[in-house]
């Protein structure tokens, strides 16, 4: 696997970051985390196999290698259809993946805002770099540029 990772230039703990899902996740009270919903907040199928986990979890880790060359972040998180990006602590201002994969839409105030990404590609909103896969999920830099004291947090909205 770590001739795999540099050959194809991605890091192993950005996998593993991926692999481990659920320890970027805020699971509100009466959600039951199973095996199946890390298969979903990553963008698949719950019945997806073990092995298309895996390679999910590849083309995160290579997105977070693209991501780095234009901004670095702590962290890295999958947010999907079944997941908001919350960028504020009120509440008031989060992120959303466009389930068509246009983009990422911005909620602020009660208002959504859609701002297209072409798929592939990572834009800079209010700080924060959003990576658009192009199949209903985005990537979050989880550590807003220039201010490293605060970092967003993703939870399930199922």
């Amino acid at each position: 696997f770590a001739r795999r990772a540099a050959k194809e230039g991605f890091k192993i703990q950005d996998f593993d970051a991926c692999a481990q899902i659920k320890e970027q996740y805020r699971i509100p009270a009466g959600i039951v985390y199973t095996e199946f919903t890390q298969r979903q907040l990553v963008g698949l199928s719950k019945f997806a196999s073990d092995e298309q986990v895996t390679e999910r979890c590849i083309q995160f880790a290579k997105a977070v290698a693209k991501m780095e060359t234009m901004s670095h972040h702590a962290r890295h998180v999958y947010v999907c259809q079944k997941a908001q990006f919350n960028a504020d602590k009120s509440g008031r201002y989060f992120l959303t993946a466009d389930a068509e994969g246009k983009g990422v839409v911005e909620n602020f105030g009660g208002r959504a805002t859609l701002h297209p990404i072409q798929a592939g590609e990572s834009i800079l909103l209010r700080g924060w770099q959003i990576y658009n896969q192009g199949d209903g999920c985005v990537i979050v830099g989880m550590s807003k540029s220039g201010t490293f004291s605060f970092r967003g947090g993703v939870t399930i909205i199922e």
